[in-house]
């Protein structure tokens, strides 16, 4: 196939990702080819370097919650960290409201063994429990709003009832949880910016918020804000016929949680998005009975729906919902001895733990000189695979190039890992080509229009030799911030 561009003429060979696996839960743990220290050889990024950062000095190490960005200095001597992170809780419902107000979702876990490099920043967010909800307008007296804030790093506030202007608004529903994370690119929000967008894409490990209770009308109770966990749970849902409205959807590895709908299609919460959950849904002013807000995550849970009268003549008064949970996330390729759960301590509060081993002679310095897309020099005859650029977007080519390999024999192409998902979709059979003392092969591969976004692994096997390189799918650039296809 040929493709021109300008006046160049470039010929290249075109090749379609494999069928789309069906997406399921997974517990997830790295195979062993993909685990620290095998023949895998990671796309390399820019070491950071943060003047503020203090070198981690006592292991174990607690990070809690502060409402703003953390960080350390990975010692000398350290090159796998071991992080167990939790992240926040949802609030509930107006705790004060009757029949009774929902209860918030626990926040996620997160554990696994990190690779990292001597003298890089990593930053530590961790995220803020989300409020109960609040009291506020005519209803209580005061032009206030006590509550239903959503916790810091994505956690989402609740609805707004209809006909008010926040803060100075009804009863409300309880906030999401923030989300847990260890990154290696500062200064990350919801805002959908290209600096904000960078920051979230650079998350090595991700323990999702649980999502903010919904809150209750007047005849019905409020329902659960959704747990973290494997897989995160969607908020819970009331009984339509009676007006409540519908919990919002968990985020996934690839996608925001569903806005949840409510008694009336304006009475609906927001969808999660990428690091960020979904507000909860409006309900009728005087009702009070907002949804709870999304929980922050790899992708955020959505908002739960809001209550409001409902037909014939307001025979009843249904209930908010609760907001979804976000998702829990772990970096192919940097990460092993993955597990996912939810909070199942006795002590509520969000934080990172982080431990690690010095071992003398350990952990590469870091150089300036590595770059986006590049990896490390290793020596010859070691089998190695590149993806260029190492992140992309649908409807983009990527190149994948090898080296090392036994020339005159094929080298066989397949993905092992999509998102959580531990897949095998081969690509190609490929011929290697002798190139001085060593083998070199080239593909170039086109990324569909509609294609899944989030992490991937692509594996190269020539007989008992394998080598593996991770490929990040971002939604484009000239599609809208944190553009997400509906399928």
């Amino acid at each position: 196939m040929e493709v021109r561009e300008g006046s160049e003429k470039t010929s290249f060979r075109l090749l379609l990702l494999g069928r789309r696996t069906r997406r399921r839960p997974l517990w997830f743990v790295l195979p062993a080819a993909l685990a620290i220290g095998a023949t895998a050889v990671y796309p390399g990024r820019p070491v950071v370097v943060q003047a503020n950062c203090s070198v981690l000095s006592f292991s174990p190490t607690i990070f809690v919650s502060t409402g703003a960005e953390q960080c350390f200095v990975v010692p000398a001597g350290v090159a796998t960290i071991h992080a167990l992170l939790i992240g926040g809780s949802g609030g509930s419902g107006y705790p004060t409201s009757t029949p009774a107000p929902g209860p918030p979702g626990a926040g996620g876990e997160a554990e696994a063994d990190v690779s990292v490099t001597r003298g890089e920043s990593i930053f530590v967010e961790v995220g803020g429990n989300g409020a109960s909800g609040g009291c506020g307008g005519a209803a209580c007296g005061s032009a206030g709003f006590g509550g239903g804030w959503g916790g810091y790093n994505g956690g989402a506030s609740a609805g707004v009832a209809n006909g008010c202007s926040f803060p100075a608004c009804n009863y409300s529903g309880g906030g999401g949880g923030g989300a847990t994370d260890l990154r290696t690119v500062p200064a990350g929000d919801c805002s959908g910016s290209g600096a904000s967008i960078a920051s979230l894409n650079s998350r090595l490990l991700v323990a999702g918020g649980g999502g903010g209770g919904g809150n209750a009308s007047d005849q019905r109770a409020g329902t659960a804000g959704g747990s973290g966990g494997d897989p995160p749970q969607n908020g819970q849902s009331g009984d339509t016929a009676f007006g409540d409205a519908v919990g919002g959807g968990a985020g996934a590895w690839s996608s925001g949680g569903q806005a949840g709908s409510g008694t009336y299609p304006s009475d609906g919460g927001k969808g999660g998005a990428f690091g960020c959950g979904g507000s909860g849904g409006t309900g009728a002013a005087l009702l009070g009975a907002e949804g709870g807000g999304g929980g922050g995550g790899y992708y955020g849970g959505g908002g739960g729906g809001g209550g409001d009268y409902c037909p014939p003549e307001n025979q009843c008064h249904g209930a908010g919902a609760g907001g979804g949970a976000g998702s829990n996330f772990a970096l192919p390729l940097k990460c092993s001895a993955v597990a996912f759960g939810a909070n199942a301590t006795d002590d509520p509060a969000p934080r990172a733990v982080v431990t690690f081993t010095v071992t003398p002679g350990t952990g590469a310095r870091p150089t300036a000189s590595v770059a986006a897309g590049t990896a490390p020099p290793v020596a010859a005859g070691t089998p190695v695979l590149r993806i260029d650029p190492s992140a992309s977007s649908p409807g983009f080519v990527v190149q994948a190039t090898g080296s090392g390999w036994t020339p005159g024999a094929a080298v066989r192409l397949s993905w092992t890992q999509i998102g959580s998902h531990a897949v095998s979709v081969d690509l190609a059979t490929v011929p290697v080509q002798a190139n001085g003392n060593t083998g070199t092969f080239t593909l170039s591969i086109i990324l569909r229009p509609h294609d899944f976004i989030g992490w991937r692994v692509l594996q190269a096997t020539q007989g008992s030799s394998q080598a593996s390189a991770a490929l990040l799918v971002s939604p484009s650039p000239d599609e809208p911030p944190l553009f997400v296809v509906r399928r």
